[in-house]
């Protein structure tokens, strides 16, 4: 099932937060700046991992941090570069894979699924319709939380 919630993401208590994140050891806007201010390990883990991985190699890697008791945040590199003027730096590909790999780590831990509404769209460029179709195919299964408030940052 999937739900449409007026929150902000980062009240999440249990479950897996999933955001969007690129490959260039950037994260300082969107949802991840408001993730990484409240969960400064995934900041830190994300740029361990960032550091030391050729960015074309993260695409569509899902780096899984465990933050709270029934918690984690779910880095998926979904874009080789960021930026801010309408391009396209999602990679729809990679996106869809790690969404699978997120459906397969919910499944396994029976986890929850949340995610920002128009992830990977707002400074991805990617189209919503697209990301939206992946999410309904993928979890038809796993109970998923679409978050479309959108906080400070």
């Amino acid at each position: 099932m999937i739900e449409i919630v007026n929150k902000d993401i980062t009240t999440v208590t249990s479950g897996i937060i999933v955001h969007q994140v690129n490959c260039q050891n950037v994260m300082r806007s969107g949802v991840a700046i408001a993730i990484s201010n409240k969960y400064p390990s995934v900041k830190k883990l994300f740029h361990d991992k960032s550091l030391w991985t050729p960015p074309e190699r993260l695409l569509g890697y899902t780096q899984f941090i465990k933050v709270g008791h029934r918690l984690v945040v779910c880095n998926l590199f979904g874009q080789l570069e960021y930026g801010y003027d309408g391009v396209l730096y999602t990679s729809y590909e990679h996106v869809y894979l790690g969404l699978l790999k997120v459906r397969n780590y919910a499944r396994t831990y029976k986890l929850d699924v949340n995610l920002p509404y128009n992830m990977g769209c707002d400074r991805g460029g990617a189209e919503w319709d697209v990301i939206y179709t992946y999410i309904r195919t993928i979890f038809n299964d796993v109970d998923v939380n679409i978050y479309k408030y959108k906080g400070d940052w």
